[in-house]
């Protein structure tokens, strides 16, 4: 059907993916362009009466195509549609009937209905911080005044002919030692170029996939990629085991004397191994209840009440706090209580930094979100010291 494909064409088109070949893999999409394909086909079956629930959908999208996707987005409301889009762009917040903002702030400090209603009367509001930042244009941001630039030449990264996907025959210089930003619009090669043949063609354990070449003028340490995707996606890893800040305060635990007479050494202290744990649900909280034809529910661990150890390990403290009490403490909480512990305190300075400070110590990894997962990862990789190159 040669109208509706023309049809299709155009909607991709107003969408921002009008680069994309017939036959790109749907894998090699980031999440906002599989969101907005998906949007297409909704567009295509004339569907009304539905909900529509988006998370960023704007994600790799450049700024000049997100007032196409607005267009979009309204005309499925328009059809007679809920259209919920979980979003912290300014035109698409500014573009809303209704807005809704969840605070005041992040983890156990949120959870509240800040405002909501229309964006006339979010720019009025004195509570909402989305409105101040609306209203003032942005004025108020904080941003860094001035940055410490690295003045030396480190050297540099060659790339020469590359050609993959939409980058054909693509020559660069990137400065070492240098923070580089690569911009561009949606579809203009920046992941294929950062993603796939700088780290793909520097790192030996990738296979390369494009055509061309890529050296460095130095050797490094280790090259690390640090992509969208979740860092973990077992609940047996949290914030303080991932950032490797852990070990000083299970071994406090071990030397404590209630440890001691109990029999118990700091290995124990873990819900992954050791005989600390509990024994029903093996050190998860929970147990899987599994459904014939619905999805398999979690309950509280009988045993434990979810509380993950043996009752007899939870009598040993570390100053008042037990080792369930310590994993339920947020980051910012946890900065008052292990000052005295320089490697664990380390970390958490860094957690803070990142803006990861309302995360509890032992939230399972597989629940945070995939900005929280960026943010994450770097904090493991700051024990190097020798030059390394690392994508984001």
């Amino acid at each position: 059907d040669q109208p509706r494909s023309r049809g299709l064409g155009d909607v991709y088109k107003r969408q921002g993916l009008g680069y994309l070949s017939l036959n790109r893999s749907t894998k090699t999409l980031s999440g906002g362009e599989t969101q907005r394909v998906n949007l297409t086909t909704c567009l295509g079956s004339s569907l009304t009466d539905a909900m529509f629930a988006l998370d960023e959908p704007t994600i790799g999208l450049h700024s000049k195509d997100i007032g196409n996707l607005i267009k979009i987005l309204r005309k499925l409301a328009d059809a007679g549609n809920c259209v919920c889009v979980v979003e912290h762009d300014e035109q698409v917040i500014s573009g809303a009937d209704r807005v809704i903002e969840i605070g005041p702030e992040p983890g156990s400090k949120g959870g509240n209905i800040v405002f909501q209603g229309n964006v006339s009367n979010l720019l009025k509001s004195k509570v909402s911080l989305t409105g101040k930042w609306l209203l003032n244009n942005q004025k108020d941001g904080q941003f860094p005044k001035e940055l410490k630039r690295a003045l030396h030449d480190s050297g540099q990264i060659n790339v020469s002919n590359a050609t993959l996907h939409n980058l054909n025959k693509f020559n660069i210089h990137i400065p070492l030692g240098k923070l580089v930003c690569v911009a561009g619009v949606s579809g203009s090669g920046k992941s294929t170029l950062v993603n796939k043949i700088i780290f793909g063609g520097l790192s030996a354990d990738v296979e390369k996939d494009f055509k061309g070449l890529v050296n460095v003028t130095q050797e490094f340490e280790e090259i690390i990629l640090i992509d969208q995707n979740t860092v973990s996606r077992t609940p047996r890893s949290n914030p303080i085991l991932y950032s490797d800040g852990w070990s000083p305060i299970k071994e406090a635990l071990g030397r404590t004397e209630e440890a001691k007479l109990l029999g118990y050494l700091p290995t124990d202290f873990s819900f992954n191994s050791g005989n600390g744990r509990c024994a029903e649900c093996g050190g998860l909280g929970y147990e899987i209840v599994e459904m014939q034809f619905l999805s398999d529910l979690q309950i509280p661990c009988s045993y434990c009440n979810g509380l993950r150890f043996k009752d007899d390990i939870l009598q040993v403290k570390l100053g008042k706090l037990s080792v369930s009490d310590i994993l339920g403490l947020c980051v910012d909480e946890a900065l008052d209580h292990f000052g005295h512990f320089p490697k664990t305190l380390r970390k958490l300075k860094l957690l803070k930094k990142v803006g990861l400070g309302y995360l509890t110590l032992g939230q399972p990894l597989n629940t945070l979100s995939g900005g929280e997962s960026q943010r994450l990862k770097p904090v493991s990789y700051t024990h190097l010291t020798l030059p390394t190159i690392c994508s984001v």
